[in-house]
């Protein structure tokens, strides 16, 4: 089933050189794997705590005069190691990342849509010997999305050992959040307003600010689900993210996705050596690449959905089969164990590869001769995702089981 190779480990991804060339130097996927790593550790981040560990008498007093958020509650009679434990497992089951301060007794917290907050434990300076009062604030530390309140609730409640729905708390019912669709019901999902959408997103990301190309990104990213645009459109964007363009019209949007994806920016051949040195810039270029990653992955299910007896490898461009994306989604999947919140990237780098496999004989060819590395990848992703992130595990199991057909 898996051919054996020599010098295949899961530590190890072989090298390669692009043939992308720039005037100053190139760079590689491996080499953007390296410049993650070293970010990382740049910032403060090469060995990110999973768990917390800590004792009853390590919980902070509260201070004085702090000002408490709205957001928080007083939980009695149940020891800080209790609180702790029922937090982490929320977060696993919600499959938000964290990464956890013993000493402060916090946990810097992100979600998949990248929503980050803080929970913090603090002891109740009223407290007797016969109460224990705890005291856990959730802190927003970023814009708010949807599905904050009920994040909020489930932790508050897991943190008092009583239960809740999983399935509500990222699901929010129709009548409360509706697509945009239902109110334009006189607009045609022709072919005018798919180009013109298109042409607006490649226009912001033509542009030479960060603000604008987030935004053509983050255009992108909708305009490919076709749970938040008419179908139409969705396949529409996903055709010039994944097909060979007849007009070349958006060949240049499609090799700034692939860029994006493959290494971490839209320009051929781009790279800055203080680039990881920048704080701002390493974040944007980041936030870059997952909406990449997103746009990748609506495309796959998108076009998938309306083409369910043709092969991917009949639809999609040569790009998307070689083996540079193919390495770079597994230094992703790798990524969960020692990025902070790279559980995230891994889930949807997971998915992608599982879109690829089932349903590309070319993508299974090429990772057949890999032998058993990408089979000990997934398998360490599954255990990172057992461990924080309940997504990214249960997609690990169905990655594994569809390796077992190549």
């Amino acid at each position: 089933m898996f051919p054996n190779k020599k010098n295949s480990s899961p530590s190890s991804l072989p090298k390669f050189r692009s043939s992308i060339i720039n005037k100053h130097r190139s760079v590689t996927p491996i080499e953007r794997i390296e410049n993650k790593r070293t970010y990382c550790k740049v910032m403060g981040d090469s060995s990110v705590l999973l768990h917390w560990t800590i004792k009853n008498e390590n919980v902070p007093s509260l201070p004085f005069m702090y000002p408490l958020q709205p957001t928080h509650i007083l939980i009695s009679k149940i020891n800080p190691l209790s609180i702790v434990a029922n937090i982490e497992n929320c977060l696993r089951k919600l499959s938000i990342t964290a990464k956890f301060d013993n000493e402060k007794v916090k946990a810097h917290a992100q979600t998949k849509n990248q929503m980050e907050f803080s929970i913090s434990l603090f002891s109740n300076p009223l407290q007797t010997d016969s109460n224990c009062n705890t005291i856990v604030e959730i802190n927003r530390t970023n814009s708010a999305e949807f599905g904050f309140y009920n994040i909020v609730c489930a932790i508050f409640q897991s943190a008092k050992g009583d239960s809740y729905d999983v399935s509500e708390i990222y699901q929010p019912s129709s009548s409360k959040r509706r697509k945009i669709c239902d109110f334009l019901p006189v607009l045609q999902a022709d072919e005018e307003v798919s180009y013109l959408a298109l042409q607006r997103a490649n226009n912001l990301l033509n542009k030479d600010r960060c603000d604008a190309n987030r935004l053509g990104i983050e255009s992108m990213v909708y305009l490919t689900n076709s749970h938040y645009t008419f179908e139409g459109v969705a396949v529409s964007a996903a055709h010039s993210v994944l097909c060979e363009n007849d007009d070349k019209t958006f060949e240049d949007l499609q090799t700034k996705i692939y860029n994006l994806v493959v290494y971490g920016t839209m320009n051929e051949g781009e790279y800055d050596e203080n680039a990881i040195q920048d704080q701002f810039l390493s974040k944007h270029n980041s936030k870059m690449r997952s909406c990449a990653l997103d746009v990748l992955l609506n495309s796959l299910e998108t076009m998938k959905s309306s083409n369910k007896s043709s092969s991917l490898d009949n639809i999609c461009a040569e790009l998307w089969f070689g083996e540079d994306l193919l390495y770079v989604l597994l230094d992703d999947l790798k990524g969960a164990s020692y990025v902070p919140h790279g559980a995230h990237v891994a889930h949807v780098a997971m998915k992608c590869l599982h879109l690829m496999i089932s349903n590309s004989s070319e993508f299974r060819a090429r990772i057949q001769k890999m032998g058993d590395l990408v089979k000990n990848i997934v398998e360490n992703a599954l255990i990172a995702g057992q461990t924080s992130h309940d997504l990214l595990a249960r997609e690990s199991e169905f990655c594994i089981s569809a390796l077992k057909c190549v």
